[in-house]
């Protein structure tokens, strides 16, 4: 039974499992449902029995505090599943908390989890022999593992998906963008020297989650004016404005006309270094008929690519956190079935799960999430069950920028995943601070401090702004989109399949 509805349908459904047990049927009744109604109407799951509870998307739970969490613990549950191909994707306090609501009885403190994956307590060896340590303590942590996870990939199972491979394309700024991001790197290194009070921000940066979902029509103002950048700016604080400047300058000052809206011509495209690789793809890309997703962590990005996307007059449909239900029904079925529609702009987070866009043959990651996990869960909305041709992943980055080092930081929770959760020691131990490290509130994981950030950025030189020797030539395109490679494997897939 779908157990989903507004508060009548929920009644009329609540009579419908009463009969069903006064019937007394020797088949068990099962329950699905969604995580709001479970919330919405938490006194009748509360008063039932439920011998089995299975979790999907079970990473949700990574927060131990979290209201849907807290519900869930006051279930009267027999055996508890979940289902989830991102088990960690930021610390050890992620697997904690789900293991936690597991076996509360075994996983009850979180220190005592911690403490077993410290060096220090594992071995007496001199620090000299730090990869041995680090191999005992993840030696250790898999034998916890073991009895609790039973992990399928793609490749255990005959899935028959088609090949996907993914492109890093490193573009470059232009002069706009250039000024900008210097600007910004000369004022985070001035305030970090002047060490001025902490609890100074920046008004308009200092939020990132709402940054995350400003939207145009909400009326934020988002120049960058002198007044501002006096403000003290913190590590947190900054990465937005300098990631703005490695997507658009538009992001930071934008022309505008007499009704304040942005003014939309060529200089929207020429002014970024992505925005111009962009164009060049997608012209070449609607051509040959080819579907787009294209993801942006930075909502208020995507109202610049719509723009684009107008002024092009491409057809396109978007989805983000303030798209309603049905909308967001809507636009999945117009991007899979209207021949016209090539281009799907999406949020990240808000469309990185749960969709089904197999139309879709092209996706492009125009900035990459500090959660690498996020990322590969955004491919997965066209490369999965029932995709019959050739998946490109293409993921923008500027060099040497902050831009570049997000992506870094995610590389790092990625071998993080793959050590903890796939057992492949082989993969090295770089990241094995990232490994340890033990947040509960999760939120290390998403910033670089200041001190790390002034150490490790640097302005841009004027050499390497980009230029018309740098514009790639029909023929580079061409060769960038080429997917003739992953074609051959494909059938070289379905031969091997016939046999």
């Amino acid at each position: 039974m779908v157990y989903h509805g507004n508060k009548e349908k929920l009644a009329e459904l609540r009579g419908q499992i009463n009969q069903y047990r006064q019937a007394k049927k020797s088949i068990p009744l099962v329950l699905i449902t969604a995580y709001h109604i479970i919330i919405s109407d938490k006194a009748f799951f509360k008063r039932e029995q439920w011998p089995l509870l299975v979790i999907d998307e079970g990473h949700r739970l990574k927060n131990p505090k979290c209201q849907l969490m807290a519900m869930l613990r006051r279930l009267h549950t027999g055996s508890r599943f979940l289902l989830t191909g991102t088990p960690v994707q930021n610390n050890m306090s992620e697997m904690w908390s789900l293991m936690n609501f597991l076996l509360p009885e075994i996983f009850d403190e979180p220190e005592v989890f911690e403490r077993y994956f410290e060096i220090d307590t594992i071995s007496n060896s001199n620090m000299n022999f730090k990869e041995e340590q680090e191999r005992s303590v993840l030696s250790i942590f898999h034998q916890i593992l073991i009895p609790f996870i039973l992990r399928r990939r793609k490749g255990d199972v005959n899935l028959y998906l088609p090949p996907k491979k993914e492109v890093t394309v490193y573009t470059k700024m232009t002069n706009l963008q250039v000024k900008w991001y210097n600007k910004l790197v000369d004022e985070i290194v001035r305030r970090y020297i002047n060490d001025r009070k902490k609890d100074e921000f920046i008004q308009v940066f200092d939020d990132t989650e709402r940054l995350r979902s400003q939207r145009k029509h909400d009326n934020i103002k988002l120049e960058l004016k002198e007044d501002v950048i006096a403000k003290k700016i913190t590590g947190r604080s900054v990465i937005f404005p300098l990631l703005r400047a490695c997507t658009h300058p538009y992001l930071l000052d934008a022309p505008r006309d007499e009704n304040g809206e942005i003014i939309v011509n060529e200089d929207l495209i020429t002014s970024s270094g992505k925005f111009i690789l962009l164009d060049k793809m997608l012209a070449k890309l609607g051509q040959n008929n080819h579907k787009v997703l294209i993801f942006s962590t930075l909502v208020i990005f995507l109202d610049l690519l719509e723009a684009m996307c107008e002024h092009r007059n491409y057809g396109y449909t978007r989805l983000d956190g303030h798209t309603s239900f049905e909308d967001r029904i809507d636009a999945i079925s117009t991007f899979n079935k209207d021949p016209d529609v090539f281009i799907f702009l999406i949020s990240t987070r808000a469309g990185g799960l749960g969709l089904n866009l197999m139309a879709a043959d092209t996706v492009i990651l125009f900035n990459s999430d500090w959660n690498p996990m996020i990322d590969i869960q955004a491919q997965d909305r066209a490369h999965r069950i029932g995709q019959t041709k050739p998946v490109i992943v293409y993921r923008f980055i500027v060099r040497n920028t902050i831009d570049e080092r997000v992506y870094k930081r995610a590389c790092s929770k990625q071998i993080m995943e793959k050590l903890i959760v796939h057992d492949e020691l082989k993969q090295g131990f770089d990241a094995y601070e990232t490994v340890l490290s033990f947040d509960p509130q999760g939120e290390q994981a998403k910033s670089i401090n200041l001190a790390e950030l002034v150490e490790g950025i640097t302005k841009i030189e004027q050499r390497t702004v980009i230029t018309e020797n740098d514009l790639l030539s029909d023929e580079h395109i061409d060769r960038l989109l080429d997917r003739s490679d992953l074609i051959e494997k494909m059938h070289q897939q379905q031969k091997k399949g016939l046999n």
